[in-house]
């Protein structure tokens, strides 16, 4: 990568890490039900790029407000900050990705980071790699499959747990118009033994971090096993709509590790692994 952040020189990604950044993210679309993306042109790398580095040298990640005086600052860097998914603290390409996907605390309840990746219409992504400070650019679009009414995450059906971690669950629409954030009339998510495992109330989101119309449904820490999940809302004040759907989350490390929720426990365990390893909370930050 020839980085050298001393020197204000921020290198270029590696094939490599390109290359397995790309795989992983389009691992996790692709459990969603998702069309894949690709990388944007050389430009928006060199944002993403200058952007890490900024953040590196100045120790701090921030989307605005820099300044002609901060360290290695350069009018691309700040670009890339503006248009990116921001984290510090985890290096390798997989680890970012499934970091800005997990989320962790919820980023203020918005999720945000979670729903650009999962935007439907994402197409062009690049990223930025300077030690462990990274920026992932994700205001690239595509045409996306407009059959695609909802999708969830935890996705419906089967799903390695290990590519969940802790996740909150969130249920996006993917085709509605709207005129205004959809109304919750009921929200429920049990385990395979019918019991709640809902840690707070559903809401609804902010329009301002990818997938619009996206209700959220806080969730004690999931292991494998099933989960069903209910949904009662009004959409642009239309009519009561209702949905059900069951996520399982199956454990590829335990011979037999699903609760074959389907009835006949197919997964596919050989997927790439999300993460080579994972950090303590109290080691990453993020904006």
């Amino acid at each position: 990568m020839n980085v050298d952040v001393t020197g204000c020189n921020a290198g270029s990604l590696t094939t490599a890490a390109r290359t397995d950044f790309l795989r992983v993210t389009n691992m996790f679309r692709s459990y969603a039900g998702l069309d894949p993306v690709t990388f944007v042109d050389a430009a928006h790398e060199i944002n993403a790029q200058e952007c890490a580095l900024m953040c590196n040298a100045n120790n701090v990640i921030k989307h605005t407000g820099w300044a002609t005086s901060d360290t290695c600052y350069t009018a691309a860097g700040a670009a890339g900050c503006g248009s990116s998914n921001l984290e510090a603290g985890v290096a390798p390409p997989n680890d970012a990705v499934a970091f800005w996907l997990w989320d962790g605390n919820g980023q203020g309840n918005t999720l945000g980071h979670r729903r650009w990746i999962l935007s439907p219409p994402l197409g062009n992504i690049s990223l930025g790699l300077v030690g462990s400070f990274g920026a992932m650019y994700v205001f690239g679009t595509q045409a996306y499959v407009t059959s695609l009414g909802w999708y969830s995450w935890p996705p419906q059906g089967t799903t390695p747990v290990a590519a969940m971690y802790q996740l909150p669950m969130i249920f996006h629409y993917a085709n509605v118009n709207f005129t205004s954030a959809p109304t919750i009339v009921s929200c429920a998510v049990c385990d395979g033994n019918g019991v709640s495992v809902l840690s707070g109330s559903c809401y609804t989101d902010d329009p301002g971090f990818g997938a619009w119309g996206s209700i959220f449904m806080p969730t004690s820490a999931a292991g494998a096993g099933c989960y069903t999940v209910s949904l009662s809302y009004k959409v642009n004040n239309g009519p009561v709509e209702s949905i059900a759907y069951v996520s399982e989350l199956y454990d590829c490390s335990v011979a037999g590790g699903g609760s074959n929720c389907f009835g006949n426990g197919t997964v596919v365990c050989n997927a790439p692994s999300p993460a080579s390893a994972l950090v303590s909370w109290v080691d990453l930050f993020r904006w």
